[in-house]
């Protein structure tokens, strides 16, 4: 695995302040919710992020889902957007079209546009993910090279996908990652154990703000802010990054 977070070397863009700001920086902080929005087929739904609650975004929404043993989810394709599916606990199969995919902790699933799929839960424990999906109805600013240093899940282009990547990173108890600065790209993570600090500068990096991270949260961060995590625990954290090209009516000066 590479040094994580390696800044990209563009231009750093001005970038507008709206009414939607977050403490100076645009990202936001989500906390799951004691209730889900679904319960059908032995799973259970939650809500991380929804498009509403992010501005500019071109993600269609981030969400929980937690099966019991035999719980599956219904079978469907989607000709608007895509998936990236990551595995936080328990085992199971993915069906995408006429492959079966076996799937368990720290597997990251592509769904491309068009694939039908179905998850199932064919353990005897709980089966959870992070769903993440992006618009691809929307237009998308011209992607740059990501940064060869971080450890991809799912890479740029990779398994059909358009405007969706992934990467995971180890940070050890006190380890704090390299900054990363994404112009094109907007950011949602997500931790599959243990907590962080990240730390987000302004665009005008006059000021920086701290943010608290666990398993029960999650962190959405713009295109253009500078931003590191640190590991304040006393165990190794396991942070899961999903990266979205953001698209091109995003306010830059």
């Amino acid at each position: 695995m590479g040094s994580f977070l390696r800044q990209t070397g563009l231009t750093r863009p001005t970038i507008k302040h709206t009414t939607e700001d977050f403490m100076g920086t645009e990202s936001r902080i989500s906390h799951l919710g004691a209730l889900p929005f679904s319960n059908e087929n032995s799973r259970l739904v939650r809500t991380i992020w929804s498009p509403h609650q992010i501005p500019h975004t071109a993600l269609m929404g981030v969400e929980q889902t937690q099966y019991f043993p035999g719980g599956r989810s219904a079978t469907h394709s989607d000709d608007r957007s895509e998936e990236i599916i990551y595995f936080r606990q328990g085992h199971g199969q993915i069906q995408l079209d006429d492959r079966i995919v076996e799937v368990g902790p720290g597997t990251a699933v592509a769904v491309p546009k068009d694939v039908v799929h179905t998850v199932r839960n064919t353990g005897s424990d709980m089966l959870e993910h992070i769903l993440v999906t992006g618009n691809l109805t929307l237009g998308s600013l011209p992607a740059s090279p990501l940064p060869a240093s971080l450890d991809y899940l799912i890479g740029d282009g990779a398994h059909g996908l358009q405007r969706l990547s992934a990467f995971r990173v180890e940070i050890p108890p006190g380890g704090t990652t390299e900054p990363l600065t994404l112009l094109d790209r907007e950011c949602v993570y997500v931790l599959s154990s243990g907590y962080v600090v990240a730390k987000v500068l302004t665009h005008d990096f006059l000021y920086d703000f701290e943010y608290a991270l666990t398993v029960n949260s999650s962190m959405w961060v713009p295109a253009g802010p500078r931003h590191s995590l640190r590991n304040i625990g006393d165990t190794t954290a396991v942070l899961i990054g999903f990266m979205c090209l953001a698209r091109p009516d995003v306010p830059i000066n």
